[in-house]
């Protein structure tokens, strides 16, 4: 509708065009003559972050596509290979606690699926909802608790409730929140700043993809609940917009 993913197969309905995108104006050429150049940025960027030069234009171009997942990983390439024998890391093994696992394979009739739990979100009438990942695709489990324990560092089970969501709950059309759990790459407003319907507010990363996370509502910045690399879920209030009064 918006032309973004270029030259439409066929011709448009206006009056559809202006229900999905609203006062947008469309793109008539190839969208990516509107964007620009970001190599050059992207090399001072990395540079500046790792405090070295980078040689190798593959590792710009990574860290252009994703920034937080490149540096995670140049900053672990650098670091020394650690050997561990065989013995060592047994005995490592055997003392570490016993913790609840949050990525791992389930069997289920001889089939097994890789789950990874992405995030929980707040309690409702219904139960709370997990947001899982099953063989890479994303599920909203409602699980309504009997009992909530949350292994010590120990690893004994402790008595109280464990793993909530932190922010809160969204409830207001000015609420924005992100779709899917991840990490936040970059927070785009600041408090008190005045934003449009439509305006990006914050970038999130969730399966190594970004997405931007819009507001809903013309107004001013009130709150901001997040940091860049904090991990966000669906349901909770990571940026408040509330209107201009």
């Amino acid at each position: 509708m918006k032309g973004l993913y270029g030259k439409p197969a066929g011709p448009i309905n206006e009056e559809v065009r202006k229900k999905a995108i609203g006062d947008e104006i469309p793109i008539k050429g190839r969208p990516a003559d509107l964007i620009d150049p970001e190599l050059e940025a992207a090399e001072k960027g990395l540079c500046k972050a790792l405090g070295k030069k980078i040689e190798n234009v593959e590792d710009v171009l990574t860290y252009a596509l994703f920034p937080k997942v490149a540096l995670d990983f140049f900053n672990q390439k650098d670091q020394p290979l650690v050997e561990k024998s065989a013995e060592k890391l047994r005995s490592e093994e055997a003392q570490a606690p016993l913790i609840a696992p949050s990525e791992f394979n389930v069997k289920i009739h001889g089939e097994t699926f890789d789950v990874k739990v992405g995030g929980v979100g707040h309690p409702g009438e219904g139960g709370r909802p997990y947001f899982i990942y099953v063989d890479g695709q994303l599920e909203e489990v409602m699980v309504e608790s009997r009992l909530e324990v949350m292994p010590s560092v120990e690893g004994r089970i402790e008595s109280h409730a464990g793993g909530h969501s932190i922010r809160p709950k969204v409830a207001h059309d000015g609420d924005a929140t992100t779709p899917m759990p991840g990490a936040v790459v970059e927070v785009r407003v600041t408090l008190g700043e005045k934003v449009r319907a439509g305006s990006v507010v914050l970038i999130v990363e969730a399966m190594k993809m970004q997405s931007e996370v819009h507001t809903a509502i013309d107004g001013v910045v009130k709150a901001i609940h997040v940091s860049e690399g904090d991990r966000v879920n669906p349901d909770e209030v990571l940026v408040e917009v509330r209107p201009e009064k």
